[in-house]
């Protein structure tokens, strides 16, 4: 079993979504805006908001723009959602995935609760619900598939997997881990990675293996404040199959890496038009605030085709919020803007993706790709 927490650590257990915390006092005595692409290496790979990434093979833009048209060409299969009464009446949506046996999933934080429907939509149960018993949750945000019939949810300081008894989803095992975990994947062979940041060493993607950290990569944000680097640590982790990997980018900053699954760098990218959100620090406090202008990633998902398909929130004076999708060329990393007006993207599967919309209420859209090529 892995170390206690630290007690910086139970610091920060507070949300680490644009909120002030720490315990100093007195006006910021740094402003750090982590345009973390000025200390990447001149050979890092663009992810531009032209309509066509630079850098590629015929070959492999013919590839990209077959990807770019079947993920914005993708149709509506079904529609799970209600405003009324019953099981799919949703709060947050958060997190969503399709099993083997094409059984949707759907995590809602605000009920703190998952959802699981048939491939028609039909409701089959539920796990989950607020409180810190065996069967409840706190905090969810992700979750992933282990094998055919397992749920792995992380909450604050430990991983909760649920598996079908009787008809109903029970608590399985618990992984106890000194991590914050921020994402959660498993690759085809049931490998199971987090994107958390460790104090040690300054890594934001570990693998688990039973109880334990079994390997630990990835560079956090450079900071010799450590309240920084937590903050600033923050990501979102998508396991590849189509090259097997790992495709890691940091929640507040414009840098995107691709991680062989030892743990090796295969490339670093970085999107051209970003602007981050305004970070403060005082002794023993760090500080986010929300300008007119800003951007912030929201979802990072692989394809079968071999692309890593991004959205971040972005903002510019005078617009409201809305998300930019961005479809990066998983061998090279270099990328380019495909649109400005779908839907959040919560999962990507062999020949569909999950959609997931707020208004006029919670809801989510099964969408049929063709043309992916894996």
């Amino acid at each position: 079993m892995i170390g206690l927490r630290s007690a910086r650590w139970r610091a920060g257990l507070l949300p680490a979504v644009l909120l002030a915390f720490g315990c100093g006092d007195g006006e910021p005595n740094a402003v750090a805006r982590p345009d973390v692409i000025d200390a990447l290496p001149a050979d890092t790979a663009v992810i531009t908001t032209d309509s066509i990434p630079g850098g590629l093979t015929a070959d492999a833009l013919a590839e990209w723009r077959a990807a770019r048209d079947a993920l914005v060409g993708a149709g509506s299969l079904l529609g799970i959602g209600d405003y009324e009464e019953g099981p799919a009446v949703f709060g947050e949506i958060t997190d969503a995935a399709i099993d083997g046996a094409g059984n949707i999933l759907v995590l809602d934080r605000q009920a703190v609760r998952g959802s699981v429907f048939d491939s028609e939509g039909g409701f089959l149960g539920s796990f989950g619900g607020r409180g810190d018993g065996p069967q409840e949750l706190r905090e969810p945000r992700h979750f992933t598939l282990l094998g055919e019939d397992r749920i792995a949810v992380p909450i604050p300081g430990r991983i909760k997997v649920f598996r079908p008894e009787e008809g109903q989803w029970r608590l399985g095992d618990l992984v106890e881990l000194s991590l914050l975990t921020n994402d959660i994947c498993t690759t085809s062979d049931d490998r199971l990675f987090v994107s958390a940041w460790q104090e040690e060493g300054n890594t934001v993607v570990h693998e688990i293996s039973g109880s334990e950290i079994a390997a630990s990569f990835g560079t956090g944000y450079p900071s010799e404040d450590w309240l920084l680097r937590f903050q600033l640590s923050e990501g979102l982790l998508a396991c590849m199959t189509h090259p097997p990997g790992l495709a890691h980018a940091l929640r507040y900053a414009p840098q995107v890496r691709l991680f062989a699954l030892d743990g090796s760098l295969l490339w670093s990218a970085a999107l051209s038009d970003y602007t981050p959100i305004e970070t403060s620090t005082t002794p023993g406090s760090v500080s986010m605030s929300i300008s007119e202008d800003y951007d912030l990633l929201a979802s990072i998902h692989g394809t079968p085709s071999g692309h890593i398909v991004l959205q971040y929130a972005h903002r510019r004076a005078g617009t409201d919020p809305h998300l930019r999708t961005y479809l990066v060329d998983a061998a090279t990393g270099s990328g380019a803007l495909v649109s400005s007006d779908l839907p959040s993207i919560k999962f990507i599967g062999p020949d569909s993706y999950i959609a997931a919309f707020a208004d006029p209420y919670p809801r989510i859209e099964v969408r049929e790709v063709d043309g992916w090529e894996g």
